[in-house]
């Protein structure tokens, strides 16, 4: 009996011991991940009010603790939770199609941030400042985002969130977003340096380890907003076209005539009964929810609009693709008195499973029934099956040209994410962009998301952008990226969800094209080279 108890109390301790490692693993980890969540939360606080836009200032901070200045990084499993959180806080309107939505895309559009963690995990040996890592490493990885998220739906970028604050996103005109983007994520170092110095010396918190980068950061939040002081008040702008908008306000769900098309028809017709009053009509994206060619239906009612008014209509619609008729397009067109114009615009980023169901090919690689599954869910969750295909898309934008009109081209709903489009419509001479657009019951946080990305769009071109949205929010937007004005509902006078139509004289930017127009992405091409360079540093250097 002695014996046994006697064995029996070492196994206890040993319980007992591996209990409370587990304890404290479990707390270790908890905490990590409250705190790289607290970072997600910072970072899309801006979405509930403008009155938070500071707070992303700060958002970086957290995780640049967890995985570059804390000698215990964090795990991987950490990070994705809180990247993929930070995507979710932008699109939590997609649980509208079932809770479980949301959570799956994190899959999809958390994984793009990873190269932020990898960054600063092996920033930490080349013991640069944060105040040079953490604003290369998140424009790198915005890049990357961008570029590799499934249809480069990329709508969350630092620099759209400080659309607010005119005199800082006019740096825009040279380097685009990314270096609004860089600003901010270099004032998130700063203060990552403060705490960073204050761990490694207790004592002395304001050594010169912490000040420097931090008044270099402020010097350069500064000079950026004095340029744009000086931008806003050299930027000469002129009288440009009476552009009309039409927001219908019906949710695309039906598949005839009269749902988005009456209304649309009848607000067009109420509103520009005669000529004089306006330059340009814009519809929405799809507000003819068929092929316009069909029968030669619409085609007429169009021509009896654009006498009507004294002006070409620009509509959105089905278009069948040159290459492969029974694929469906969306497609804008313009219409005048004497009929459809031989120009249109396809559109060339399309929305993944909105507008083709993704990864088809692979699944029927691997098992054809998986692929016709996936298709059906597809269908079942957003309610209709698309006909789209992500190979027979557009090629290039349009640059349409109107008498009396200056050259304009067409970005489809959240095409105005991508600055590229943009640039090439400009570069192409066009002096007005356009965005059709029907963002449908995503809610208003989403949809001001996207006034302030066509306001970057904007500011980069130095050219106007007028937003004509079926749901709202539709608008004109200045080239110094202040918002001109926005429509307003007839029923309730609210800017979503509410029918209304607006006419506005559009302010074109006199002189030459932009910097960043004209040179194009300069500055983030040197933001990953010197990522590049600076991992191969890094790679010489002994871990910390």
């Amino acid at each position: 009996m002695p014996t046994s108890e006697a064995g029996s109390a070492p196994g206890l301790v040993r319980a007992l011991a591996r209990a409370g490692r587990l304890a404290r693993g479990l707390a270790r980890w908890t905490g990590d991940l409250a705190l790289a969540l607290a970072g997600a939360v910072l970072l899309a606080a801006h979405l509930r009010s403008d009155a938070l836009l500071p707070l992303s200032y700060v958002g970086l901070v957290p995780w640049v603790w967890l995985w570059g200045i804390r000698e215990r990084r964090a795990g991987w499993g950490t990070f994705v939770a809180a990247a993929g959180t930070y995507w979710v806080l932008y699109h939590t309107f997609l649980a509208s199609y079932a809770w479980w939505v949301p959570v799956a895309m994190v899959f999809v559009y958390g994984l793009p941030f990873l190269p932020f963690a990898f960054l600063l995990r092996i920033a930490r040996r080349s013991r640069l400042p944060w105040t040079i890592v953490v604003p290369v490493a998140w424009v790198s990885t915005e890049w990357i985002f961008a570029h590799l998220a499934l249809g480069r739906v990329a709508d969350m970028l630092l620099g759209y969130a400080q659309a607010p604050i005119l005199s800082l996103i006019q740096v825009a005109d040279v380097g685009s977003v990314y270096l609004v983007s860089f600003i901010v994520a270099m004032v998130n170092g700063a203060i990552a340096d403060v705490i960073a110095a204050r761990a490694w010396s207790p004592v002395v918190l304001w050594r010169s380890r912490a000040r420097w980068p931090l008044a270099a950061a402020a010097g350069i939040l500064v000079a950026a907003n004095l340029y744009g002081l000086l931008r806003l008040r050299s930027l000469h702008l002129e009288p440009g076209p009476r552009i009309g908008v039409v927001q219908p306000a019906v949710d695309h769900t039906g598949y005839n005539t009269f749902t988005v098309y009456g209304p649309t028809v009848a607000l067009t017709a109420r509103t520009w009964d005669a000529p004089g009053k306006v330059d340009l009509i814009v519809w929405p994206e799809n507000s003819i929810q068929d092929y316009l060619d069909r029968f030669g239906v619409y085609e007429e009612d169009l021509k009896w609009l654009a006498r009507r008014a004294g002006a070409p209509l620009l509509v959105g619609s089905y278009g069948r693709h040159p290459q492969a008729p029974a694929v469906s397009t969306n497609t804008v067109t313009l219409a005048g008195p004497a009929g459809l114009s031989t120009e249109r615009y396809d559109k060339i980023r399309l929305m993944p499973w909105m507008e083709y169901v993704p990864f088809t090919p692979f699944l029927a690689a691997v098992a054809p029934d998986l692929a016709r599954y996936h298709a059906r869910l597809t269908a079942a969750i957003i309610g209709y099956a698309t006909t789209g295909s992500s190979e027979f898309r557009g090629r290039r934008v349009t640059v349409f040209d109107w008498p009396g009109l200056p050259r304009f081209s067409a970005l489809i709903c959240f095409e105005t994410m991508d600055p590229t489009l943009a640039r090439e419509a400009v570069v192409g001479g066009a002096r007005v962009l356009v965005n059709p657009t029907s963002e449908g019951l995503v809610g208003t946080r989403l949809q001001l998301q996207m006034l302030r990305i066509a306001a970057l769009r904007a500011v980069e071109t130095r050219v106007p952008v007028v937003r004509a949205g079926n749901m709202g929010i539709s608008g004109y937007i200045a080239p110094d990226g202040r918002i001109q004005s926005i429509v307003r509902g007839q029923q309730r006078g609210s800017v979503v969800f509410d029918p209304g139509v607006a006419t506005q004289r559009v302010m074109l930017a006199a002189g030459s094209a932009s910097p960043y127009a004209r040179f194009g992405d300069l500055f983030v091409f040197a933001v990953l080279a010197s990522a590049v360079a600076g991992v191969a540093y890094a790679a010489t250097r002994r871990p910390a």
